[in-house]
């Protein structure tokens, strides 16, 4: 993004080639957010005091909400407290307290290379769905093999009545049959299977 910083810089440096290019009316909201969130994230590193901090936060949200159409967004203004991440909710006569949380936030992009060291997608996938209320799943191939490791928390899924849409398609024949029929005769799981293949080529694995 060019901002003064920048081109103050290009100035200086006039015997290098620039090339610019236009902001898209569309991008510009997620383009500016991504950029005043890196310069803020620098200011709050500056500031040690975890109190300023919050009351930087606030004061930019005021600015925000400060005309009418935009008011709503002080409703966002944080609260100071000694815990202030809200991380569960469930009904108080919930069965099992302490759902178990992923070690990767689904906010977040997340590279699972199997390694013993790092969290596994297995157990990744199975604390997502411990606390899911819908499950959207988009996958290539699905195969037995790697169905069965995650049967208990499909049946757990049922127990709560989770609706479940799979999506899948028969690339390259992959699919186990036994695997597909044993999701499709869940009474909480809709199953879609693509047989289009020669106008898409469908690789996910998972979504």
């Amino acid at each position: 993004m060019l901002d003064e910083g920048l081109r103050d810089a290009l100035l200086h440096h006039p015997e290098l080639r620039s090339v610019l290019s236009k902001i898209d009316p569309e991008e510009q909201p997620c383009r500016y957010a991504a950029f005043l969130a890196s310069v803020i994230e620098k200011s709050l590193l500056q500031e040690t005091d975890p109190l300023e901090r919050l009351n930087l936060c606030n004061r930019l949200i005021d600015i925000l909400a400060g005309t009418n159409e935009n008011a709503h967004l002080g409703k966002h203004r944080l609260v100071f407290a000694e815990k202030s991440v809200l991380s569960e909710i469930t009904p108080i006569h919930y069965a099992q307290q302490g759902l178990p949380r992923p070690a990767t936030p689904i906010v977040e992009s997340s590279l699972f290379t199997g390694s013993p060291h790092e969290p596994q997608l297995i157990q990744e996938l199975q604390a997502e769905m411990k606390s899911a209320d819908a499950v959207d799943i988009l996958i290539s191939f699905i195969k037995w093999s790697g169905l069965r490791l995650l049967i208990p928390a499909f049946e757990d899924l049922l127990t709560r009545n989770i609706p479940v849409r799979v999506i899948t398609t028969s690339y390259m024949g992959a699919s186990d049959s036994t695997a597909v029929e044993w999701l499709a005769k869940m009474p909480n799981i809709e199953v879609r299977v693509s047989y289009d293949t020669d106008r898409t080529r469908l690789h996910a694995k998972i979504n």
